[in-house]
């Protein structure tokens, strides 16, 4: 699992790193995610923080739990 949440972290970080270094002007990004807890949310601000040094704003929209994935 922990590897899981490692490589959506990883792919994730990526997109996002992309679209601050495409040299598109800045603009607000919505951001869907689950990562509400502990280390999740920690990554998703520091996700957050690299994107608005870029000159994006960050728009969250934060689904905690089951709520984001049912099955």
């Amino acid at each position: 699992m922990l590897k899981s949440i490692r490589r959506v972290c990883h792919a994730a970080a990526a997109v996002l790193m992309g679209v601050a270094a495409s040299g598109a002007p800045a603009g607000e990004v919505e951001v869907l995610h689950w990562w509400t807890s502990g280390g999740e949310a920690k990554s998703v601000d520091e996700l957050k923080r690299a994107l608005q040094a870029q000159g994006h704003q960050w728009r969250d929209l934060a689904v905690p739990g089951e709520a984001a994935m049912p099955r």
